[in-house]
């Protein structure tokens, strides 16, 4: 499960080089981080990259890591060494991003875990999800202004 997340966000960062003509940096940052930076070849490149971010991301990644790894090793280990282990597996897959991002993203994991430990509801860790990127989206939205 693993590989393949890895494998459709390396796809989804080629497509967008192809298609609107993403600076490659920014796309190489995409596939790694989940979160852009630079700047965008024109209005469509942002658009593609905002769909991407808030929604197919979110969905994606909660499925692999929430649905399937943290529910795997749930059964293997105890609540608490299964939340952490998952949550350096889901920062370790945005590499590229400096010491204190990676930070960041291991303490979002952590909260999607324990949510989705307490609920039991994959569709809950999504929305959070979303919701955090798409914060994450605005603000870069606006730096860039």
């Amino acid at each position: 499960a693993y590989a393949v997340f890895l494998a459709v966000l390396g796809l989804g960062a080629a497509t967008a080089v192809y298609v609107f003509g993403v600076d490659v940096k920014l796309a190489m940052m995409m596939a790694q981080t989940g979160v852009g930076g630079g700047q965008f070849r024109g209005p469509a490149a942002a658009a593609l990259y905002g769909v991407l971010a808030v929604f197919v991301a979110p969905v994606v990644e909660e499925t692999i890591f929430r649905g399937f790894i943290y529910a795997g090793l749930r059964r293997s280990m105890p609540v608490m060494m299964a939340v952490v282990v998952s949550a350096i597996m889901f920062a370790t897959a945005h590499v590229g991003v400096s010491g204190a991002a990676v930070g960041g993203i291991a303490v979002l994991a952590l909260g999607l875990a324990y949510t989705y430990e307490r609920t039991r509801n994959l569709w809950m860790c999504v929305g959070m999800h979303m919701l955090h990127n798409a914060l994450v989206f605005a603000l870069l939205a606006l730096a860039a202004l």
